[in-house]
C-alpha cells in the first residue's frame, strides 16, 4: 500500500474500517480478553466484518507511546477506557495487508 493510500485510510471513520462499534447482542460471541500479568500483554479480539482479529498490545508498547501514566491502571483498564482507537489501529493495521494475529506497536496507537 503506498503512503497516500495509508494517509487515506488512517482518516476513515471507525465504523467505514469494518470495527464493529455497537454492544453485542446476546446472539454475539464475547470479545475474547486475556491479559497476561506475567509478560504484562493483552491478547484481545476486534470484530472486523464478519471476522475476528486477534491481537496483541503489550505494557511496554503502551508506555511507549504514551508514557508511564496512571500506574495503579491495568492494561486491561487502559484498554476498555480507550477501545475504539485500539480497536481502529487494528483494523487498520488488518485492512493495510497485516497478518492475523495483529502485534501493535507504539507508532501504530
Amino acid at each position: 500500500m503506498n503512503r497516500a493510500a495509508s494517509i487515506k485510510l488512517d482518516r476513515l471513520p471507525v465504523a467505514q474500517m469494518g470495527v464493529n462499534t455497537h454492544l453485542p447482542s446476546a446472539h454475539e460471541p464475547p470479545q475474547t480478553r486475556v491479559f497476561d500479568q506475567r509478560t504484562g500483554i493483552l491478547r484481545f479480539t476486534v470484530p472486523l466484518g464478519h471476522e475476528r482479529v486477534t491481537a496483541y498490545l503489550s505494557n511496554l508498547t503502551w508506555t511507549a507511546r504514551f508514557g508511564p501514566g496512571n500506574s495503579d491502571a491495568s492494561l486491561l483498564e487502559l484498554y476498555l477506557q480507550n477501545r475504539p482507537m485500539i480497536d481502529a489501529a487494528v483494523a487498520s493495521k488488518s485492512v493495510a495487508g497485516a497478518r492475523n494475529p495483529v502485534v501493535l506497536m507504539a507508532q501504530d496507537l
